[in-house]
């Protein structure tokens, strides 16, 4: 059995109203995504599958950490993460080729499905809550300093005087 199977959900034999799945991330799913930039995780997932007589609303809670590094001292970090995101899914003969943003959060599905996998869904929220902040040791929710080693390179290596290449260029007006 494929380990990302633990993911799919056999919607057609769920009964109509809410029904809460729990699954926990951790870097055995991150594992199965090449090239991730997550490796290590605890998060719980839970989901609430509304099942509905014409749609599906999915609503995702995800807490725990995710391992990551510093942005400024490279020091791993177990970063803190509460999500809270919804999905519908319809049942459509939608193409996967239609460039249309307005269906950002909808998820089509033949008429034929059966199963509906939920991995690449937990995947993408949880990649794109790291890729959208700049993290660092300081905004910890225990708030810490960063590697006074590194961070005494770093200031070494800044330059110390203004580079006069660039004064001439900084004289043009741009209206």
């Amino acid at each position: 059995m494929h380990p990302l199977r633990a993911f799919d959900i056999a919607f057609v034999g769920l009964p109509a109203g809410v029904t809460e799945f729990v699954y926990t991330v951790d870097e055995e799913f991150f594992r199965h995504y090449p090239g991730s930039l997550i490796e290590q995780a605890d998060v719980q997932v839970n989901l609430f599958f509304d099942k509905q007589p014409s749609f599906f609303l999915l609503t995702f809670r995800m807490t725990g950490t995710i391992r990551t590094n510093c942005h400024r001292c490279d020091a791993e970090l177990d970063f803190p993460v509460s999500l809270n995101r919804a999905v519908v899914v319809k049942f459509d003969s939608h193409r996967e080729d239609e460039a249309d943003d307005s269906h950002a959060d909808v998820v089509y599905l033949r008429r034929s499905d059966s199963h509906l996998s939920v991995a690449q869904m937990i995947y993408d929220f949880l990649s794109l809550s790291l890729s959208e902040r700049s993290i660092t040791c300081d905004q910890l929710p225990v708030p810490r300093t960063c590697d006074p080693a590194v961070t005494a390179r770093l200031q070494l290596a800044a330059p110390v005087a203004d580079d006069h290449r660039w004064d001439e260029l900084r004289k043009i007006k741009i209206r």
